[in-house]
């Protein structure tokens, strides 16, 4: 399985500590390798998918509120059935402060929620990746996660 996923995020990460500590977890996440884009714009979400796939084979996953939810291991499970399966690239999509726009709601993309709580939108980016992370360890038997 040698795929890189695709983590895009409307607004730029500022502080240094969070970048910091992103960076830590981007570097032990080697099972897909995760690059991160920092997008501007909502507007700018379909357009970055078209570049990183120019076939439009672009799986487009939304963090959303009303997502799907799932306990740590049940995302692990759920993430690496979809890397292993899927013949598309997949993208993980973090929207705008303020949410995803209704137009962009009409485009049905598939949703997954970290939490019925409310984060920072910082803090959500900081939290999916350690996820990934903690995804890899339970797929690999690590014991970071037990």
């Amino acid at each position: 399985m040698q795929k890189e996923i695709y983590l895009l995020v409307v607004g730029k990460l500022r502080d240094k500590n969070l970048i910091a500590l992103e960076e830590e977890y981007l570097k032990r996440i080697t099972l897909p390798k995760l690059k991160i884009f920092e997008l501007k714009a909502e507007s700018d979400i379909l357009k970055k998918c078209k570049d990183l796939s120019p076939s439009n084979k672009c799986k487009i996953i939304l963090l959303d509120e009303n997502g799907q939810e799932n306990s740590s291991t049940q995302f692990s499970k759920w993430f690496y059935e979809l890397v292993e399966s899927s013949n598309e690239k997949i993208c993980l999509v973090i929207g705008p402060f303020q949410g995803f726009s209704e137009e962009f709601q009409k485009l049905k993309f598939p949703k997954i929620s970290l939490s019925k709580m409310t984060y920072p939108h910082m803090w959500a980016r900081i939290l999916l990746v350690e996820q990934l992370y903690r995804a890899q360890s339970i797929y690999q038997g690590h014991p970071y996660h037990y």
